[in-house]
């Protein structure tokens, strides 16, 4: 369980989210995974 966020607006609707679990050989980017959001206003 991570403890990333994304805050979003009372006007704002999440469609959808994932996180991003590419790795470049064996290694992540970072020691958090990054999170992506698909919101509609």
């Amino acid at each position: 369980m991570g403890i990333d966020h994304v805050f979003v607006s009372d006007d704002a609707a999440v469609t959808g989210w994932a996180a991003v679990t590419d790795r470049d050989d064996a290694h992540y980017a970072s020691d958090h995974l990054p999170v992506v959001v698909d919101c509609e206003f």
